[in-house]
């Protein structure tokens, strides 16, 4: 759910107001703002209702000061001071923004962090435009605490996957991660074709191959799966000591669940057909996907401390927080309840989150 922005400005502003709103444009394009002000107030409005309910309800409040600003009675007395009630107990986040000079260090926000840095005027600056882009780099760095501190899945998923992983394996044969693989009565595990291959025979069979060289606390850990027959598989982490068969992310045919120890953490039969490509395009909510014979899903747990977040296909599915264990190896499963299986798995990476990465508030 992107972070939503209210303008509070006075019109003599309005050519610096629009300016401000195309270097936030990016941010706006990656879904991370949604932006308000009173010219997208419609027709035949009630203006001051839509006006007071866009500013009870957004959570960043922008105060473009300038001397029209500290002029103006509406912006200054009723605008501001709301704004300023709302950041005091803590429901929103007010940020000035110093457009011109002006008379502003005995305002009520005068305690507040300003922009531009050092809160030199933007019409001060030589270039306009490095004056707003110190401007929107600091709103993007308050827009991501937020994100963060709502948990939004979507910049979870982006942030946990964009830096370079620790753990890279395409599964087309063992590697250093030392891959559980063997012929047993009851299932098989073997690479072949350039992939790791998970076979079980006998019915109400769990069968997971745990990546016995790794060891991972806080992270995200992605791997492609294919359901060439049979019920479902999925992916296994922290796995070990703490809790012996780990968490288990399974997606079967008819639903998708999230299973420790005697604990079902997550689960649901909603049923949605999707394709790798189309759920790629978008990492917001969404319901399960149903797992189809011989298609690629890509199913993802970023864990945090007892935060974990479930997608496939880059979709989250569920959010869920447990502490029954904080640290594991890493492992990937195929489930028989009814019919033989056989999952396919190519593809494992993993990313290490440090200690400030996703810090949840």
């Amino acid at each position: 759910m992107p972070v939503k922005i209210f303008f509070c400005y006075a019109h003599e502003d309005e050519t610096l107001l629009k300016k401000l709103k195309t270097h936030l444009k990016p941010l706006q394009r990656d879904g991370l703002i949604d932006v308000w002000h009173d010219r997208d107030i419609n027709a035949g409005a009630e203006w001051e209702r839509v006006i007071n309910e866009h500013l009870n309800t957004s959570q960043i409040i922008l105060l473009l000061v300038s001397p029209d600003f500290m002029a103006s009675d509406y912006c200054y007395s009723k605008e501001m001071k709301r704004a300023i009630e709302r950041h005091e107990c803590g429901e929103a986040c007010v940020i000035p923004i110093i457009l011109r000079h002006c008379y502003w260090q005995r305002a009520p926000f005068k305690k507040l962090q300003v922009l531009p840095t050092d809160g030199n005027p933007v019409k001060s600056w030589l270039d306009e435009d490095a004056a707003f882009f110190n401007v929107a780099e600091g709103i993007r760095e308050v827009v991501e605490l937020l994100l963060l501190r709502m948990k939004d899945p979507r910049y979870v998923y982006n942030q946990a996957t964009s830096g370079e992983p620790v753990l890279r394996d395409p599964l087309s044969s063992q590697s250093t991660s030392d891959w559980l693989v063997g012929d047993w009565d009851d299932s098989s595990f073997f690479f072949s074709e350039g992939a790791l291959h998970l076979t079980v025979k006998k019915n109400e069979i769990y069968a997971p191959s745990v990546a016995k060289a790794t060891h991972f606390s806080d992270f995200a850990f992605q791997a492609e799966m294919t359901l060439i027959r049979g019920d479902g598989g999925g992916i296994v982490f922290r796995s070990g000591v703490e809790l012996a068969g780990g968490y288990r992310f399974l997606v079967s045919r008819n639903y998708a669940d999230l299973f420790c120890a005697q604990k079902q953490l997550f689960f649901d039969k909603t049923i949605k057909a999707l394709s790798l490509e189309e759920g790629l395009s978008d990492a917001g909510w969404c319901a399960p996907a149903m797992t189809t014979l011989n298609q690629a899903f890509l199913l993802t747990v970023v864990a945090k401390g007892s935060d974990m977040f479930l997608y496939i296909n880059g979709r989250c599915v569920a959010h869920v927080q447990d502490d029954t264990a904080r640290s594991g190896k890493i492992g990937l499963m195929a489930v028989n309840f009814t019919r033989d299986t056989h999952v396919q798995f190519r593809n494992v990476q993993v990313w290490n989150l440090m200690k400030d990465d996703l810090h949840f508030f």
